[in-house]
């Protein structure tokens, strides 16, 4: 969860800061994958691909950018393709040793053009437990007033709304663009 939040919560993010955690990401969804195979007796192998499709995404992020590997990411990379298998219990044990063996990366340059993505909601007023009347069958609509800080003009595509029910489903939806309009640019809304 924090790679993800690393990843879309802060805007301004270079190239190479984004490839940096995608391969951080990659070091902790390995080391909880060898975590989860060694000492647990849960079922690893929605983990195992998750990290495959993450690895795959991220070799593949830093060629169309040519970027340089980070020692890990190629190990792993090189080992990883060598096998014929992708069994969780292997790919742990392969993991293991590249683990044990990996040095860390050094902290990035700070960058002032990074700026944490901030919303205040201002409608609708109250606390989780607001309770909102509506008759059967019927649909209610609450209307949303909120001030998002520091979103960027190509990061809207990103943007959901997390909606939960009372029978505890959640859903994401998107807000039409139509629905967002730009309140003051100097302030950074």
């Amino acid at each position: 969860q924090n790679t993800l939040k690393m990843q879309y919560l802060f805007v301004g993010l270079s190239v190479q800061e984004l490839a940096s955690i995608k391969q951080f990401k990659l070091k902790v969804i390995a080391l909880l994958l060898v975590y989860i195979v060694n000492a647990t007796n849960q079922s690893a192998r929605t983990l195992s691909h998750y990290f495959l499709t993450q690895l795959e995404d991220t070799i593949k992020y830093i060629s169309e950018h040519d970027l340089q590997l980070e020692s890990f990411t190629s190990v792993v990379f090189k080992e990883l393709s060598q096998l014929e298998e992708s069994k969780p219990g292997i790919v742990a044990k392969l993991l293991l040793p590249i683990l044990q063996s990996s040095e860390p990366t050094p902290p990035p340059k700070p960058n002032t053009n990074i700026k944490m993505c901030k919303v205040v909601i201002n409608r609708p007023q109250g606390g989780p437990d607001t309770t909102h009347k509506l008759s059967a069958g019927l649909i209610l609509p609450i209307p949303l007033n909120a001030e998002l800080y520091s979103l960027q003009t190509e990061s809207l595509s990103l943007l959901r709304l997390k909606i939960k029910y009372p029978d505890q489903q959640t859903h994401l939806i998107m807000p039409p663009r139509n629905h967002l309009r730009l309140v003051n640019l100097s302030n950074g809304k």
